[in-house]
């Protein structure tokens, strides 16, 4: 229960909401994000932390122009679902696949069928 407290939580807060909005279609750097969102990037980034322990965004690295390596972000979450049965609450995320991860899904069962 406290984990579905805290995700609760975590996606109740603006800044998260923001940060999942805007980075659904593209992955984003904490820098973009804050800019995008008109956010403090201190701010920005504590909650890409929260949210990356609860795998709700696709971190990913991409180069930028001075050639240096910079992590950037993307929306994993599609939707929510809060499920409330007599004295409990409970919460299922489902979350967005890119044909990366298919390709990925599928290469791991042909591996695990084979051996």
């Amino acid at each position: 229960m406290a984990e579905t407290e805290e995700v609760l939580d975590l996606l109740a807060d603006e800044y998260t909401q923001a940060i999942l909005t805007t980075a659904t279609e593209e992955h984003m750097s904490a820098q973009e994000l804050a800019d995008a969102t008109d956010a403090h990037y201190s701010t920005i980034y504590r909650r890409i932390e929260q949210m990356q322990k609860h795998n709700l965004l696709d971190e990913r690295g991409r180069l930028d122009k001075k050639g240096h390596h910079t992590a950037v972000y993307r929306t994993r979450l599609r939707d929510v679902t809060v499920l409330i049965e007599q004295d409990d609450l409970s919460i299922e995320l489902r979350m967005r696949e890119d044909a990366a991860d298919r390709v990925a899904e599928m290469w791991r069962e042909i591996r695990g069928g084979n051996q």
